[in-house]
């Protein structure tokens, strides 16, 4: 399911008192939906557990046999309601790549809430990600007996749940709208190659971009999203110097020039839904309706992506009303 639809159904679980286990691809986003997550109902209080990199005794605790009978003293790390507030999420990462140990205590915590003594605070919630062992990207299969406990929320690739997610989440607008035309690179994973496209990478290499000069780009992108997407995007990137000025767009709606290239269109909706605010708004919409309905489309919904606070704006609400039939986000 898309990433929109995952979020509201971990939420569901969640209030139900079940533990969701997202589950889909390497670097499609599972952590990043488990801290939305956090973010909209638990305060932004995240204590994570990255399970590959956590031995047995990060979860045992520490034997103390001070007294007649061992007992095990909790790690430090463990989520408490006096340091780390009331309410927050325990967030554990890739749960199927840990050893039998490692997996047997997390997966307690998870389902009965207490493991040696220590008592997960009432208003803390679990969610646990893990990738499909089909993918073959160093994890096995859940024991069963763990699996039946977990509610499974299978997470897929969406480039317009993507889209909205990277124009709140600042990714560069280039990047954006590069992966809108080209929707097929989000995501290819593929366990045989060292670097390949994922929703995660490109927002990776949105972070990278401002830090480059030209004549680097092709090299340092190849190592983020591979050599063949990396030579795309670059050529993708010369778009941008031939592009009509928005501020000619903003001008002068009705007469600015239309591009008739595919790839500069989308360049330049990229773009305008960068640079546009509440005194454009207008033009913007009316010249994204000479673009044609589909880019149109993708022009709103980049914009309120960006821009929420435009969403109540008489334009934006007369472009709802005249589309009713299009989800706008």
């Amino acid at each position: 399911m898309k990433y929109s639809q995952a979020k509201r159904i971990t939420l569901a679980i969640l209030k139900s008192g079940g533990v969701p286990y997202l589950e889909g691809e390497p670097g499609l986003g599972k952590t990043a939906l488990a801290r939305d997550v956090a973010n909209e109902s638990f305060d932004g209080n995240v204590i994570y557990a990255p399970v590959p990199t956590m031995a047995r005794e990060d979860w045992t605790g520490i034997p103390d046999v001070s007294g007649s009978l061992t007992t095990f003293k909790p790690m430090d790390w463990l989520p408490r309601a006096d340091r780390d507030g009331d309410v927050g999420v325990l967030l554990i990462d890739e749960l199927p790549q840990g050893d039998e140990g490692v997996l047997n205590g997390a997966a307690r915590l998870l389902l009965e809430r207490e493991l040696h003594g220590y008592k997960l605070p009432k208003g803390w919630a679990g969610i646990a990600t893990g990738n499909r062992s089909k993918d073959k990207a160093g994890c096995r299969p859940l024991p069963t007996h763990v699996r039946d406990r977990l509610t499974v929320v299978p997470l897929e690739a969406d480039i317009d749940d993507w889209a909205a997610w990277a124009g709140q989440s600042g990714v560069d607008h280039r990047v954006v709208g590069y992966v809108r035309h080209r929707p097929d690179a989000l995501q290819e994973f593929d366990p045989k190659a060292e670097v390949c496209p994922t929703a995660r990478s490109w927002a990776r290499l949105s972070n990278l971009l401002p830090h480059l000069e030209g004549k680097d780009y092709l090299p340092a992108f190849s190592g983020v999203v591979g050599e063949g997407r990396a030579a795309e995007f670059a050529g993708f990137l010369r778009i941008f110097d031939r592009l009509i000025p928005v501020s000619k767009v903003f001008d002068d709606p009705e007469g600015c020039e239309v591009p008739e290239d595919t790839d500069v269109t989308i360049a330049l909706v990229a773009n305008i839904a960068r640079r546009v605010s509440e005194d454009t708004i207008g033009a913007a919409l009316v010249y994204g309706k000479r673009l044609g309905r589909e880019f149109s489309v993708v022009l709103v919904r980049d914009i309120l992506s960006r821009h929420p606070d435009l969403a109540e704006t008489k334009e934006v609400c007369q472009y709802r009303a005249d589309n009713a039939d299009v989800e706008l986000g």
